[in-house]
């Protein structure tokens, strides 16, 4: 959208988060507003809604709200929201009808993504899946090619890990597989997180941090020229109480890469509390059967 936006000759600014584009829109001028419908920690809606609301202070600025994950339901919002909000004549909702089999893929559909996997092969962008591994072993044996492929692909890759695996033996694992790994960490297009740190503040999950870090991960992806982002994410460790809330998370992460340039593989233990759960929010989900894997 940028680079489209750039071509016909406007200057445009990237916000990563909600909170962002209304501190842009304190500091500066601006002609028009779009705003992605799906934003973790909000949503392009209530961004719009807090726009209007600063219209009689700030003056009006033409708002757009859109996103390729137009199913009937999502249509039905738009329509109930503009009319509630602007009037039956200065409403408009456009959408791209979901087809079977391609709900969700929003911004995927035509550009697929090597995935580096055998059992998944080429993947359209938005795609999120789970993987349960039992051993160490399981977990170099998914997460390394699939983030070597994401490296070949000129994407940026993050992989959010968490024990049986170190920090020491997952960058091992890595430089045995992908020969250029230093340059790669050189240009910032790797890099390996703690998930109990990038999950959980204190003793709690922060995950409108964990919103705000993939929006601004993304952006910068995009900002430096590359195809999009990938990422691989063991679960933190939580208390019964949380696990509620991690799976909204997940939930919702399933409507925000629906037209997004990311992939992820949401990494858990087979052992973990609420294991049961995770299809519940995973479109695909990946274990061992008998040795083998299988996807589901």
């Amino acid at each position: 959208m940028r680079a489209v936006l750039a071509h016909c000759g406007a200057k445009v600014s990237v916000a990563a988060t909600a909170r962002a584009a209304l501190e842009a829109l304190d500091q500066g001028r601006f002609d028009v507003l779009i705003s992605d419908m799906a934003i973790l920690e909000d949503d392009g809606y209530n961004l719009i809604r807090k726009v209007m609301a600063r219209a009689e202070r700030d003056g009006r600025i033409p708002a757009l709200a859109l996103t390729a994950y137009a199913r009937i339901e999502d249509r039905a919002a738009a329509i109930s929201y503009s009319s509630t909000r602007l009037g039956r004549s200065n409403r408009s909702n456009w959408g791209r009808p979901s087809q079977p089999g391609l709900a969700g893929r929003g911004a995927g559909h035509g550009l697929m993504r090597k995935t580096g996997l055998r059992l998944l092969g080429d993947v359209p962008w938005g795609r999120h899946v789970a993987f349960f591994y039992e051993t160490k072993e399981d977990l170099v044996e998914m997460c390394v090619p699939f983030l070597k492929a994401g490296l070949e692909s000129n994407e940026v890759c993050v992989w959010v890990m968490a024990p049986p695996l170190t920090e020491k033996h997952a960058w091992a694992a890595l430089g045995d597989a992908v020969p250029a790994l230093d340059r790669y960490r050189a240009d910032r297009r790797i890099e390996i997180l703690r998930s109990q740190t990038w999950y959980v503040t204190g003793d709690s999950p922060d995950l409108q941090k964990v919103a705000r870090g993939w929006e601004a991960k993304l952006a910068d992806a995009l900002g430096r020229g590359y195809e999009g982002l990938r990422v691989a994410a063991s679960a933190p460790q939580l208390e019964e109480k949380h696990w509620a809330d991690f799976f909204d998370y997940e939930a919702r992460l399933n409507r925000y890469l629906s037209d997004k340039a990311m992939l992820v593989l949401c990494v858990y233990s087979l052992a973990a509390p609420r294991a049961a759960d995770v299809p519940r929010t995973h479109p695909s989900t990946i274990r061992k059967r008998g040795g083998e894997w299988e996807v589901h």
